[in-house]
């Protein structure tokens, strides 16, 4: 019995078998699936390369550092650093001030996290987003839909939206 490999191996009209998928293609994913820790969640060694890398090359040369990571690409390197390792990222909870800005931030810029974030010192555009999300819109938007199903109930409106001054009780 051949492997599904082989078989795949043997192309049919210049392609794979059954015109799947070119062989090329099977090889760069086998390439993917055979490098050790190319998937899976960050070591603290691939942390503290990563801190290394960055300190030699800056924060502007993610293609090199990635190069040298060996196993991560340019955007995840990115991403782990300015949300995770960063050593200037404040990790204490949010203070009420904070929550103040990230309000009135809000309020004027929307869910645009980034600009948000640069008027919490040492705060990422993620630990902002997901601290409105969790903890300062939840029970705004609780309250909201609370209220939205008291107007649109059919048994306290027959209209099915909300009359001023009309009173079913």
């Amino acid at each position: 019995m051949e492997s599904a490999l082989t078989v795949f191996e043997r192309p049919v009209n210049g392609v794979g078998a059954n015109n799947a998928v070119p062989l090329r293609e099977t090889q760069q994913e086998e390439i993917k699936m055979s490098a050790p820790g190319s998937r899976g969640h960050w070591t603290e060694s691939q942390d503290l390369k990563l801190k290394e890398l960055v300190e030699a090359h800056g924060l502007e040369n993610w293609d090199l550092i990635a190069k040298e990571m060996q196993t991560r690409t340019p955007k995840s390197c990115r991403v782990r650093w300015f949300n995770q390792v960063d050593p200037t990222l404040n990790r204490a909870p949010f203070t009420l001030e904070e929550e103040d800005i990230i309000i009135s931030t809000h309020s004027y810029y929307g869910n645009q996290w980034a600009k948000i974030a640069k008027h919490l010192k040492g705060r990422s555009e993620n630990d902002v987003k997901k601290h409105w999300n969790h903890y300062v819109n939840r029970p705004a938007w609780r309250s909201h839909t609370k209220t939205k199903k008291s107007f649109f109930t059919a048994t306290l409106n027959p209209y099915g939206y909300h009359v001023p001054g009309l009173c079913l009780l």
